[in-house]
């Protein structure tokens, strides 16, 4: 009785804090960020700019289907993954985990072209200097080739990230020494696929995880591969596993993340 009215009470306080949350916030900004971006979406909490509170920072790169000039073309990233939620005000605007709450600041920058992992730096760097990141908490997320850059970018900056949450697809070349890199930086990585993907097969990121288990991680990578998919090409694994209701063990992938810092 004793473990069910503490467990009801944090739940209930878990609820009164989420009321007082203010919810996030969304821009749009169109700016030459280095030569491929033009472009990016910021998610802010909603009491960012009342403090002087530094915030754990998620950033998203999106999928193939979305690259653009940052201007005119910077709407398409709102269609699908974390920019949707945040655009339909559904993504959570306060996480608990170990006793603590915490909000994301979240940075959608659109690219031109595939990026290099220099580009991907350029970007964080300018982050970096104009918000207020918690640099102990940076996570980097995308799908489909978003999900390629994701992995891409933590093999060759492993030291300064915290988790990855590739969506879709994973690196598919040079995969022994970046998969080395991202087990020698003991780097957590949750991965998500569709079993019937049509577009990029699931086997991409299967062998990508079981060339990081080959390396013996002290932090064992986790994957989830869905069984079944009613989207095009059966190729959408990212609406389900950014669902903040979507939890496996308890967790959804936002309170998974910031289980680990640098």
């Amino acid at each position: 009785m004793i473990c069910c009215l503490a467990s009801c009470k944090k739940g209930y306080l878990d609820k009164q804090m989420t009321k007082k949350m203010e919810p996030m916030v969304l821009r749009g900004i169109t700016k030459n960020v280095g030569p491929d971006i033009g472009g990016y979406y910021a998610g802010l909490p909603g009491a960012y700019e009342n403090n002087s509170k530094s915030y754990p920072l998620l950033l998203y790169m999106h999928g193939g289907g979305q690259f653009g000039n940052g201007a005119v073309d910077l709407p398409n990233l709102l269609s699908e993954g974390i920019p949707a939620l945040l655009d339909t005000k559904t993504f959570p605007s306060a996480i608990f985990v170990g006793g603590q709450t915490y909000s994301f600041l979240v940075m959608a920058p659109q690219f031109r072209s595939y990026p290099s992992n220099t580009d991907v730096q350029t970007f964080l760097d300018f982050v970096k200097t104009n918000y207020r990141v918690d640099a102990s908490r940076i996570y980097v997320t995308g799908f489909s080739q978003g999900g390629r850059m994701a992995c891409d970018y933590a093999a060759s900056k492993p030291e300064i990230i915290s988790a990855i949450v590739p969506m879709a697809g994973a690196s598919n070349y040079s995969l022994s020494e970046k998969c080395k890199n991202l087990v020698d930086a003991k780097l957590p990585v949750w991965a998500f696929h569709n079993k019937e993907d049509e577009l990029i097969p699931s086997a991409e990121t299967e062998i990508f995880i079981s060339m990081m288990n080959s390396f013996s991680p002290s932090i064992v990578p986790r994957l989830t591969i869905f069984p079944n998919s009613s989207a095009p090409l059966k190729h959408d694994a990212w609406t389900k596993a950014t669902d903040p209701t979507y939890r496996e063990n308890g967790m959804n992938i936002y309170e998974w993340m910031l289980q680990y810092k640098r």
